[in-house]
């Protein structure tokens, strides 16, 4: 099944899921904390985050997200259990892994 709507404000209950995917996504947002309230309130298990680490420009440039800082965002939503840097060809990603819960912001 495919829906479409905002990812600010789903209509699924509390808990309804075990894992939830925010793939490139939050760099779009002004105010993304919407967002993550949402995720959180949604998944009941684990929570993986893409957001672009550094982009070598172009149209589609983002501002870079240093790993400390991403680490204090990502926290939160829970409990980050790992957080790393992957190479990829136009730049870097870093790859969030949350145990959703409690957050510590």
């Amino acid at each position: 099944r495919y829906e479409v709507g905002d990812a600010r404000n789903t209509p699924w209950p509390d808990k309804m899921f075990d894992t939830v995917l925010l793939s490139e996504i939050l760099e779009h947002f002004a105010d993304f904390q919407p967002l993550m309230d949402e995720a959180k309130r949604l998944c009941r298990g684990h929570i993986l985050v893409t957001v672009p680490w550094n982009s070598r420009g172009g149209e589609h440039y983002h501002p870079h997200w240093p790993l400390p800082y991403a680490a204090r965002v990502l926290s939160y939503m829970g409990e980050v259990i790992e957080l790393r840097r992957i190479k990829h060809p136009k730049g870097f990603w870093v790859l969030g892994y949350v145990e959703a819960g409690i957050g510590k912001l």
